[in-house]
C-alpha cells in the first residue's frame, strides 16, 4: 500500500451534506427511471407538449400498452403528470425540474458531437421551468374557454 502524497492533517474538513437520506433514495429512483432510453425519449416527446397515450404511441411507433406502462412508471416516480379531460388523460412533464433534468442530460450527451453537428458548440446548461419555451402549457379545457 502506498502512502498518500499529502498530509491528511492539512486537509480542510468537507462540510456535511444538506440532503436527507430519503432525498438520495428518491433521486436514485428518478435516475433509474431516466436511465432507460425509451422512457427518456418519451419524456423528450412530452417536452414538446402534453399528449395522450395514443398520440405518444403514434409518435414513438410503439404499442399503446408499452407506452402506457412506461408512463405509469414515470408517473410513479413523479416525472410525469396526468390531466383527465373526459375519457382522455393528457400527460406532461411534471415540472420544470424534470424538464431541466431531461434537457441537461440530452445536452450533455450531445457535447461530444454525437448528438449534434460537430461544428455546433456545446450548449450552456439550461434551467427549465414555467418560462421554458419547450415546456408547453396544458391544452385549454372547455371550462376555461
Amino acid at each position: 500500500m502506498t502512502k498518500p502524497d499529502c498530509d491528511p492533517a492539512t486537509h480542510r474538513p468537507i462540510p456535511p451534506g444538506r440532503h436527507l437520506d430519503s432525498a438520495f433514495a428518491r433521486a436514485v429512483g428518478i435516475f433509474k427511471a431516466l436511465g432507460d432510453e425509451p422512457r427518456l425519449r418519451l419524456l423528450e416527446l412530452l417536452l414538446r407538449g402534453e399528449a395522450c397515450v395514443s398520440e405518444l404511441a403514434a409518435a414513438s411507433a410503439e404499442p399503446v400498452s408499452t407506452v402506457s406502462h412506461r408512463l405509469r412508471l414515470l408517473r410513479n416516480e413523479g416525472l410525469v403528470a396526468g390531466r383527465r379531460d373526459g375519457k382522455h388523460v393528457y400527460y406532461s412533464v411534471a415540472d420544470g425540474h424534470v424538464a431541466g433534468l431531461v434537457l441537461n442530460a440530452l445536452d450533455h450527451g450531445a457535447e461530444d458531437g454525437a448528438g449534434r453537428g460537430d461544428e455546433s458548440p456545446a450548449a450552456e446548461p439550461r434551467e427549465a421551468g414555467r418560462h421554458d419555451p419547450l415546456v408547453t402549457p396544458p391544452r385549454p379545457t372547455p371550462e376555461s374557454n
